[in-house]
């Protein structure tokens, strides 16, 4: 898989990087192989059609437990797993072939092949790697377990806030599902059309009346709807739209308006869900300078002074506060997206990282997790997953294209991005200079290289579609950057790895985050395996460092990883 990445890392379509997709691709297998047949998907060998009901089969196929298929389908398992060892065997073979005819360039010179390159980097690399996910990252699943228990109790109250605040506009909205995308688009946009659809509407302006709309949601209430004698598992509620002025940029990919995390922190602001005490009633009682009564405690004073301070300053509010007509309903409308973009925020937090980290279904020994790390991102990044420990605080990247991407994050308009990228540029000429020899790079090259030599191969621009062509322009922008940073932490991870003086003190690389890695050894020793690492890291060539600036290195010594941070 890394002979077939170093070949072409941009294989999307057809199969991808799957043996059964690179052993029946013609490009890549030769013509004269006296394996005429490359992997075959093993439904098609042992798969068999689901019955209906009748007897007769379905369209679904199914596969029994490969247990099943080793005892009951002896002699064709057999043949399907020497099928698939002789597959690999020949595709490293062509594999080898093809990547000694591709020339390995380092600093304008040639250095060899780009198999020369596998041998070098690639494949120690792959053997550390291994030995990385042999070792295992130590979870406390005790505390996380609690954690899961906090998360989902914060999850409640966020989506309650929200609830009682849309329930003002839309009351049957006191029940809905705050995870429903269709019902959280119901609120804020009604039944609307899909993006490019004006002309449509112009034509047929009955058609483009915001309707109210019925969903099925969970009958936690026990409610008993007319016609029935006990309450149903389900229960019906209709959503009306509750504000015409709110407006977005941001669009999904069938062209809908988008209600994803970053469009909500649009709509939000830079509130925070601890402010959420204007939601309730008892905000609502005055919102000019009235004198306060000598009978209020000195909280409510100081609530009341916090409300009239936020009146003087909106900036930290989104596009929501003049949606909803500013003042102390704008404020609330921020304040209650704010707590639905928390509850987005939990979510992510607890199926992305909480509950995988607990899996009984990933390999687990001794309080440690063993990912599966991969080279399987086109700039050569590295990936993890089952589960993903590449928790990432920063994360920077030229896709999608800095207007738009500011646009979200900095709760400005597209327009006010474009101007700031704008005289960003103006000060950074011969950074825009080195973008467009990039992109002229790529039209006549077909391909951009990273700091060591990989390359990254593009079709040809001439036929490109527009969005097409943005695409590969980006990605000539992007891959030298994160390709070469990648290029970079191998390198220095390759140097920690061969350095004797850590081994013998006991420490070993756990995991590797972009930019960033982790090690685990003896409390005794951390002070001198810092100092170690690095300089491992400061000069990651062989103990050198031949770019043009230093490699300067933040290290810091801790118990866990969040200390460390």
């Amino acid at each position: 898989m890394h002979l077939a990445r170093l070949f072409d890392s941009s294989r999307r379509a057809n199969g991808g990087y799957s043996l059964e997709a690179l052993t029946n691709d013609p490009k890549i297998m030769s013509s004269n192989d006296e394996l005429k047949m490359g992997k075959i998907a093993m439904k098609s060998i042992f798969g068999k059609r689901k019955l209906k009901k009748d007897g007769s089969e379905g369209k679904l196929i199914t596969l029994a437990p490969v247990d099943v298929l080793q005892r009951e389908e002896r002699i064709s398992w057999i043949s399907y797993s020497a099928l698939d060892s002789i597959s690999t065997f020949k595709l490293f073979d062509n594999l080898k072939a093809k990547l000694e005819l591709e020339a390995w360039t380092l600093d304008d010179f040639v250095r060899g092949t780009m198999y020369d390159f596998y041998e070098e980097y690639w494949r120690p690399f792959g053997v550390l790697l291994v030995q990385m996910e042999s070792e295992g990252m130590l979870v406390d699943r005790s505390h996380l377990l609690e954690i899961e228990k906090l998360a989902i109790t914060e999850k409640q109250i966020a989506s309650d806030k929200f609830r009682k605040w849309a329930s003002k506009y839309c009351p049957d909205a006191k029940y809905m599902n705050v995870g429903s995308d269709a019902q959280i688009r119901q609120l804020f946009f009604g039944d609307t059309l899909r993006r490019n659809d004006t002309n449509k509407c112009e034509n047929d302006q009955n058609k483009c009346l915001s309707k109210p709309k019925s969903f099925k949601v969970p009958n936690t209430e026990n409610v008993i709807e007319d016609g029935r004698k006990s309450p149903s598992k389900y229960r019906t509620i209709v959503l009306n739209k509750i504000c015409e002025e709110l407006q977005t940029d941001m669009y999904t990919d069938s062209g809908l308006p988008s209600v994803c995390g970053d469009a909500l922190k649009v709509f939000a602001g830079k509130v925070s869900n601890n402010q959420n005490f204007l939601i309730d009633d008892a905000s609502y009682q005055s919102d000019s300078d009235e004198e306060v009564n000598d009978d209020h405690d000195s909280t409510k004073e100081t609530e009341m002074s916090r409300v009239l301070t936020h009146d003087k300053d909106t900036s930290n509010y989104g596009t929501a506060y003049k949606a909803f007509g500013e003042g102390k309903e704008g404020r609330a409308a921020c304040q209650a997206i704010a707590a639905l973009c928390d509850v987005c925020s939990i979510d992510s937090l607890i199926s992305n990282f909480i509950l995988p980290l607990q899996g009984n279904d990933i390999s687990c020994v001794n309080g440690r997790v063993h990912c599966s790390l991969n080279i399987n991102t086109e700039t050569g990044r590295l990936s993890a997953r089952r589960p993903n420990l590449q928790v990432s605080l920063l994360s920077l990247s030229l896709s999608p294209p800095l207007p738009l991407s500011m646009n979200p994050h900095m709760h400005v308009s597209v327009k006010e991005a474009k101007d700031t990228v704008s005289l960003w540029y103006k000060e950074r000429k011969e950074v825009l200079h080195w973008q467009e020899e990039r992109k002229k790079e790529a039209i006549k090259s077909k391909c951009v290289r990273t700091l060591l030599g990989r390359s990254r191969h593009f079709p040809s621009v001439e036929t490109a579609r527009n969005a097409q062509r943005r695409h590969i322009e980006r990605a000539a922008i992007n891959t030298p950057v994160q390709g070469s940073a990648a290029d970079v932490a191998m390198c220095a991870m390759l140097e920690i790895d061969r350095n004797i003086r850590l081994k013998e003190l006991g420490w070993k690389l756990l995991l590797q985050v972009h930019d960033e890695v982790i090690l685990e050894g003896p409390t005794e020793s951390a002070e001198l395996a810092k100092s170690i690492v690095v300089e491992c890291m400061s000069k990651p060539f062989y103990g050198t460092n031949f770019l043009k600036v230093a490699l300067v290195v933040d290290a810091k010594c801790a118990q866990n990883w969040y200390a460390a941070k």
